[in-house]
């Protein structure tokens, strides 16, 4: 919705420290104002899982543009936001979908 930066963001999403978008090998995608990028992303967990957006810059404390904690009780379909440091504003749309036991 609004990048950290004054025009683009390079963004990396992480599940629980473990960079998972884009691959590691492709580095960062850049975002801007109203992009709009389908992600099927899909991730096992018990319990809880954290999802955290970072900007490229310099991966540290200082980049992260926000992280959302989801539980398998989260409420589903929804959606997440992430608010950076420096006024920053993205959304995650997510679905949770539980599996027998």
């Amino acid at each position: 919705m609004k990048p950290d930066d004054s025009d683009v963001d390079q963004v990396k999403l992480q599940i629980d420290g473990r960079q998972i978008w884009p691959n590691q090998d492709d580095g960062y995608f850049s975002m801007g104002t109203d992009n709009e990028v389908p992600m099927d992303i899909e991730k096992s967990f018990r319990g809880r899982t954290v999802v955290a957006l970072y900007d490229d810059e310099d991966v540290g404390r200082d980049s992260r543009l926000g992280e959302v904690e989801f539980e398998e009780s989260s409420r589903t379909p929804g959606v997440a936001r992430f608010h950076g440091n420096g006024g920053s504003v993205y959304e995650l749309w997510y679905e949770i979908f539980r599996y027998g036991r």
